[in-house]
């Protein structure tokens, strides 16, 4: 309880009510965790909605963002503007981000974040995540955090804006940058595996693991895709006269591929 207190405290230090009310939009537990705060900006919002608002411009940054950009479609503004506009508030989004991960990292409890499929991330968030990674030491009270990204090299280099944004760390001074390449399992590792998913010896399930590698080329994932989709056709069941699980190697080896392995 003092750690969460002492937490939500350096939150609110460092953010203040407008910086939560904007982050609180793309991270909703934070209304449940300043209730108060939330109720003081309905009842601002109540008492003076027949003026400008000045105080809380900020905290209503996104809606006046978005709003911004269709009425420059609807007057025919000109494209540079809602440009400007649109980097204005990524600019302002990264900014308080950094400042969340400043108020919640030290060295005593730093911050692990592991973003899985940056192959699929769109410009916007590879833009986020290369702020707050190039961004850790700029200041007096830099992020203690660590980033740990996966992303399938067969397709990354299909999102132009991955490439572009491993390739800035890698030209980075300020970021240590560790990459390990993952290749698919060996016959045996495979073999491996689905001898101690069946709980059989690996001489007993060779032959199924030689299918099971053929199809899915040793991807740990795809090998655990292919024997839950097994056990769902029943191609692979357990035998309660044999007390083993039993399979049909033909059958399997001439099944089709579920849809979401893609080899």
């Amino acid at each position: 309880d003092e750690f969460l207190f002492t937490m939500l405290a350096s939150i609110e230090d460092n953010l203040e009510v407008p910086g939560i009310v904007v982050l609180s939009q793309f991270i909703p537990s934070l209304r449940s965790l300043y209730p108060n705060i939330f109720q003081r900006v309905v009842v601002e919002e109540l008492s003076e909605s027949d003026c400008e608002q000045d105080d809380w411009d900020n905290a209503n940054i996104l809606d006046s963002s978005k709003s911004s950009s269709i009425d420059c479609i609807d007057d025919d503004c000109d494209d540079d503007d809602a440009f400007i506009d649109a980097n204005i508030f990524q600019n302002r989004l990264q900014y308080l981000f950094q400042k969340l991960l400043r108020a919640i990292s030290n060295p005593e409890s730093p911050l692990f974040f592991f973003l899985d499929d940056l192959q699929w991330a769109d410009c916007s968030s590879l833009r986020l995540l290369s702020s707050l990674v190039m961004g850790q030491d700029t200041d007096d009270n830099p992020m203690c955090v660590c980033f740990v990204g996966s992303y399938r090299s067969s397709e990354a280099n299909i999102n132009q804006s991955l490439v572009e944004c491993i390739q800035s760390f890698e030209d980075s001074n300020a970021v240590l940058l560790t990459s390990i390449s993952l290749d698919g399992l060996a016959k045996e590792g495979t073999c491996a595996m689905i001898s101690s998913a069946l709980k059989l010896p690996a001489r007993l399930v060779r032959n199924l693991a030689d299918v099971v590698h053929m199809k899915t080329l040793g991807n740990p994932l795809f090998v655990r895709t292919l024997l839950a989709s097994m056990v769902d056709d029943q191609s692979l069941s357990y035998s309660f006269m044999t007390r083993r699980w039993m399979w049909d190697s033909k059958a399997i080896k001439l099944a089709s591929l579920p849809e979401n392995i893609a080899i």
